[in-house]
């Protein structure tokens, strides 16, 4: 993910290996699943209007002023798993996993796929009144 997003700004949205694909079922990927809810990649969080050099960006619907993990690693090495995450200023950052140097209470912001075709009965995303598919 760092070489497509902040290297080459390419983001994609395809996996070429059944085992990195997280699916339900083994037909589409590797079965890992009980439920499709994963967290956002970096590619997506690029293509929804982040831009991969972490410039901050706070208008557009990402934007929930406060931190969160996304499913993407960023590099592995001697001072431990850094993670993607979008920071405080909707920029997408990296940070060590194990934060306990700094203590930023990074949250997770979970997603799911929706089969094509799917439609929102009710609701308009917020806590209040939240969407309801078909």
């Amino acid at each position: 993910a760092y070489n497509r997003v902040y290297n080459i700004s390419t983001p994609v949205l395809s996996c070429s290996r059944d085992i990195d694909k997280f699916t339900v079922s083994t037909s589409n990927g590797n079965g890992f699943l009980t439920y499709p809810v994963g967290l956002l990649t970096a590619d997506e969080v690029m293509l929804a209007g982040a831009d991969g050099k972490f410039t901050a960006n706070n208008s557009y619907y990402l934007y929930m002023g406060g931190a969160y993990w996304i499913g993407s690693p960023y590099r592995f090495g001697s001072i431990g798993v850094v993670e993607f995450n979008v920071d405080f200023d909707v920029a997408l950052f990296f940070d060590i996993v194990d934060n306990s140097v700094f203590g930023v209470p990074y949250g997770v912001r979970p997603c799911i796929s929706l089969v094509p075709g799917t439609e929102m009965s009710s609701g308009d995303g917020t806590a209040n009144s939240p969407y309801v598919v078909d």
